[in-house]
């Protein structure tokens, strides 16, 4: 893999972003810039991360950025040659390709959520990479986030309640992304949300639940607490104590001895 040289990076984006409305070429002129950064010697594995379904170029996030950076002005001038441009991307199955798309998708107009939802959903439903569901919360509903906050949590809720996991993974990945992104303080809302899927989790599920349950836990202690003290109540369920032991070390002390109190009165 070559060094990277900011200014040889920026003029190779810039050419390649000429070619924003001929998808196919561009996708060719991607794939030989990703063949030119390409790191062909680091393993997942090493990273601590399961590896890649998909084929991977384990391009450095400074090109992936600097193409990024480029395509933002266009899609802003042309929204429809965007989506054109990120249903190409997501139709080649490569991981940077995809996780392009899932990046450009994130920065077309808040006006276009419809058609940004639409897709998300049809990825979310065909996707096999958990980093790329990260991605499509983290990135792609930016805008939405950002300017429409109930429109955000009524599409979470939906995604909660639907029959795909995928779909109920991305749920949680968006509130997780909220609670990280933002000073979101609607703590109650959080916990409706999570109640949608607390008593229905499969194992698969929660790991992503966990999180969520964390980080409301470093936030508000007591509430998170009592969520889940209400939840062992109400619900014979192994849900519940499964989360609440994986996530006991993010309370402090003295909630810990109240939720382990709470576990053994169950």
């Amino acid at each position: 893999m070559p060094a990277i040289q900011i200014a040889r990076i920026r003029h190779q984006a810039a050419q390649l972003a000429e070619h924003f409305s001929q998808p196919e070429v561009f996708i060719r002129k991607l794939e030989d810039l990703f063949e030119f950064y390409g790191d062909r010697t680091r393993r997942p594995r090493q990273m601590g991360a399961p590896p890649p379904i998909l084929k991977t170029y384990k391009v450095p996030d400074p090109v992936m950025r600097r193409i990024l950076i480029e395509l933002v002005a266009r899609v802003a001038d042309d929204p429809e040659g965007g989506f054109v441009l990120v249903d190409a991307l997501w139709e080649q199955p490569i991981l940077e390709l995809r996780m392009l798309a899932v990046s450009v998708l994130g920065k077309m107009p808040s006006a276009e959520h419809e058609r940004i939802l639409e897709r998300l959903e049809k990825w979310a439903e065909e996707n096999e990479e958990d980093t790329l569901l990260e991605a499509m919360a983290r990135d792609s509903l930016v805008n939405l986030l950002r300017e429409t906050p109930e429109m955000f949590l009524g599409q979470v809720e939906r995604w909660l309640i639907a029959d795909d996991l995928n779909l109920k993974v991305l749920g949680l990945r968006a509130l997780t992304a909220q609670l990280t992104a933002t000073d979101f303080e609607n703590l109650p809302v959080a916990y409706q949300l999570l109640d949608l899927v607390m008593d229905s989790a499969t194992r698969k599920l929660r790991p992503y639940l966990l999180d969520v349950i964390i980080l409301l836990a470093k936030r508000s202690p007591s509430e998170t607490a009592y969520f889940l003290g209400t939840n062992m109540k109400d619900m014979e369920n192994p849900v519940i104590r499964w989360v609440t032991r994986q996530s006991m070390d993010s309370f402090p002390e003295e909630v810990q001895d109240s939720l382990r109190g709470a576990m053994r009165k169950d």
